[in-house]
């Protein structure tokens, strides 16, 4: 799925791109953010965001939070082909 972040409070650094290794599943149903993988990030770019700051991330590029200053609070919006 594609998700948009959106970052209302809190600041961190969200590595993007690059590939997954020793990929497996993860279910966050119970987050309401269905089925997920997870792995070693290896590779990609940084990108420091803070309050304001919107972050595309196209559907099947690995992500992640690298780095939180803190507490953080953001928006997620995932768009799900097909729905």
């Amino acid at each position: 799925v594609t998700e948009i972040y959106q970052i209302l409070e809190g600041s961190g650094v969200i590595m993007s791109g690059g590939r997954l290794e020793e990929v497996r599943e993860s279910d966050l149903t119970n987050l309401g953010a269905g089925m997920s993988h997870t792995g070693r990030h290896v590779g990609g770019m940084s990108k420091r965001l803070v309050p304001g700051d919107v972050f595309v991330v196209p559907a099947g590029m690995p992500h992640r939070f690298s780095e939180l200053d803190g507490p953080i609070r953001y928006v997620v919006y995932r768009f799900e082909p097909g729905k």
